[in-house]
């Protein structure tokens, strides 16, 4: 059985959340799929919908509260990749932890 199977998701949201939250998601699934993938898509997406909306004539300050909004869910996701690191004790763990600092850093910027 693969690592990502070990541990069935949520089938509600609040509930991957919080399995999220308690590091109950193996790390390359909350690494690869949840923050690479997933993550990255919903900041594309807010940038896009940010930059949209002041074209359209929204007010500056809307357009960075639209990019912004997927800043908790960023935090949420590394948090937990460290949460998850320090359980697994894998040979990448510091480098998921790393990896998932320069993201957020990123994420922040673009």
């Amino acid at each position: 059985m693969s690592e990502w199977a070990a541990t069935s998701p949520s089938r509600s949201p609040i509930g991957y959340f919080r399995q999220l939250w308690r590091a109950e998601v193996p790390l390359s699934r909350v690494f690869w799929q949840d923050m690479i993938v997933v993550g990255t898509a919903i900041n594309l997406a807010a940038m896009g919908l940010a930059v949209l909306a002041v074209i359209l004539g929204a007010s500056t300050p809307a357009g960075i509260a639209i990019h912004l909004a997927p800043v908790p869910y960023n935090i949420l996701l590394v948090t937990s990749v460290w949460r998850r690191a320090d359980i697994e004790r894998s040979e990448w763990g510091w480098l998921a932890r790393f990896g998932s600092l320069l993201w957020l850093i990123l994420a922040f910027v673009i």
